[in-house]
C-alpha cells in the first residue's frame, strides 16, 4: 500500500469517526429534550425519534424507524374521530414549493391524538420543513408536547366561569324585574329624583347582564358547545335590520352610516346560522359607532360577494388601534389605552367572541388600522355557507 492510499484510508476513517460522533451527539441532544421529536424523510417515514416521543406513544424505536408516522401518530377530534391531517398537508406543500423560499414552520396550539389504553390526549404541534443551505426540502420535523394537564386546568376554569355566570344570571334578572316594576310605578308613585336613581341602577344592571351573557357565551364557545343551524340569510337585509335597530343610538352619536353594495339581492344570500352571524355583524357595527370620530363620525359598510367567499367590511374614521397593541385586539378582556379613554361601554369580550363565532362559521376576520385614518374590520364567510352542527346550546343574545 503506497503512502497516498494510506493517507486516504486515514482521512476516510477520520471522517467516519466524526460522522458517528455527530450522530451520537445529535441523539444525545434529542434524547435530553422533554418534548417529542419525530424526523421524517420525503416519503413521510420516520428516520429519527427521541425518547420522549417513544414514551408518549408507548413504542419501541425498532417499531417506528422506517415506518410511516401515521402508523402511530394520527390526529383526531375531541371525540376520537378522524380529523384533517395537517402534518401531511403542510409537508406535501413544502415539498412542492421546493427551494424557492425559506418555509416557515407552523404551530397548532391544540390538537388531539388517540393513545392506546388512555384515549384521546391533548397535544400541541410544531411542524417544520428540513431544508439544506440551498433551500431544498428533504424532510420534516414534528415537535409534540402533551398539554393534557393544561387542558384540564383550562376546562376547570371554563366550567367555573360557566357555573358562576349561571348563578349570577338569576338574581340579576330578578333585580331587573323589580327595578322595572318600580319605574312603572306598579307599587306606588316615585318622584323624579327617585326615577333618576332607579334608572342608573337599571343601566348598571344591564351592563352586568351583558357581562354575564358574554361570559356564558365565551364558556360555551371555548368548550365547543354551540349549535350551528344554517339557514338562507340575506346579509344585506340583516345589516339594514341591525342599523334600524340601532338608529337612535347611531343618531345620538351623530354618526353617518353608508352601506355600499352593487349586487342583486340574490347575491347576498348565505346559508349561515342567523343568531351567530347577526351577533358578529352587530358587534362590528356597535364597535364602529362607539369609536367613530365624534367631530365628523362616519361609517362605511361594504358588502362584496366574491367567487369563493362573501366579504363584509366595516370602516370607521375613529381613534384607530395603536400598532403596539394590534396583536392583542382579539384576546379576552383587552381594550387599548385610547379605547379606554373614550366613553364606550364594553366588557372587553366582544371581539374575542366575534373571532370565535366567525371561525365557527368557517370564516375569517382581520383588520387594518391607523390612528390617522381609522379602522376597517374585514369578515369573510365561504359562499358554500356554514356546516351544520348540533353539539350543545345556542348563543345568548
Amino acid at each position: 500500500m503506497n503512502p497516498d492510499e494510506t493517507k486516504q484510508i486515514s482521512i476516510t476513517g477520520a471522517l467516519k469517526k466524526e460522522r458517528e460522533e455527530n450522530i451520537k451527539r445529535s441523539e444525545t441532544v434529542l434524547g435530553s429534550i422533554g418534548e417529542g421529536i419525530i424526523v421524517l424523510n420525503k416519503k413521510l417515514k420516520v428516520t429519527t425519534i427521541n425518547a420522549a416521543a417513544l414514551h408518549m406513544f408507548h413504542k419501541q424505536r425498532s417499531s417506528c424507524i422506517g415506518k410511516p408516522y401515521k402508523t402511530f401518530l394520527r390526529l383526531v377530534d375531541k371525540e376520537g374521530k378522524g380529523s384533517p391531517d395537517e402534518i401531511r398537508k403542510f409537508l406535501k406543500k413544502a415539498f412542492r414549493v421546493g427551494a424557492t423560499s425559506k418555509i416557515k414552520p407552523i404551530d397548532i396550539p391544540r390538537a388531539f391524538i388517540k393513545m392506546p389504553r388512555i384515549g384521546v390526549v391533548s397535544i400541541s404541534l410544531n411542524i417544520a420543513a428540513l431544508q439544506n443551505d440551498y433551500g431544498t426540502v428533504y424532510g420534516g420535523v414534528i415537535t409534540i408536547r402533551d398539554i393534557s394537564a393544561e387542558t384540564e386546568v383550562e376546562n376547570m376554569k371554563i366550567e367555573f366561569v360557566s357555573i358562576a355566570s349561571h348563578q349570577l344570571s338569576a338574581p340579576l334578572t330578578s333585580i331587573r324585574w323589580n327595578i322595572e316594576m318600580l319605574l312603572n310605578e306598579d307599587i306606588g308613585h316615585i318622584d323624579q329624583e327617585q326615577r333618576a336613581v332607579l334608572t342608573d341602577v337599571l343601566d348598571s344592571n344591564s351592563r352586568m347582564m351583558r357581562l354575564v351573557n358574554d361570559l356564558l357565551n365565551v364558556s360555551r364557545l371555548e368548550e365547543g358547545r354551540i349549535n350551528i343551524e344554517p339557514k338562507p340569510i340575506n346579509i344585506k337585509t340583516l345589516v339594514e335590520d341591525i342599523l334600524n335597530e340601532y338608529k337612535h343610538f347611531i343618531g345620538s352619536r351623530g354618526v353617518k352610516v353608508r352601506v355600499v353594495c352593487d349586487k342583486s339581492d340574490a347575491d347576498h344570500v348565505l346559508n349561515v346560522d342567523p343568531v351567530i352571524i347577526r351577533q358578529v355583524i352587530n358587534n362590528l357595527i356597535v364597535n364602529a359607532v362607539q369609536y367613530a370620530n365624534s367631530a365628523s363620525a362616519e361609517i362605511i359598510i361594504t358588502l362584496e360577494p366574491g367567487s369563493v367567499d362573501y366579504q363584509l367590511s366595516v370602516w370607521d374614521n375613529g381613534i384607530g388601534i395603536p400598532k403596539n397593541v394590534q396583536k392583542k385586539i382579539f384576546t379576552k378582556f383587552f381594550r387599548a389605552d385610547n379605547a379606554q379613554s373614550k366613553e364606550a361601554i364594553g366588557t372587553g369580550l366582544g371581539l374575542y367572541i366575534t373571532k370565535m363565532m366567525v371561525e365557527l362559521s368557517g370564516g375569517k376576520i382581520w383588520f387594518k388600522s391607523d390612528p390617522k385614518s381609522g379602522t376597517t374590520f374585514f369578515l369573510t364567510i365561504p359562499l358554500r355557507g356554514s356546516t351544520k352542527s348540533r353539539v350543545g346550546k345556542q348563543l345568548i343574545n
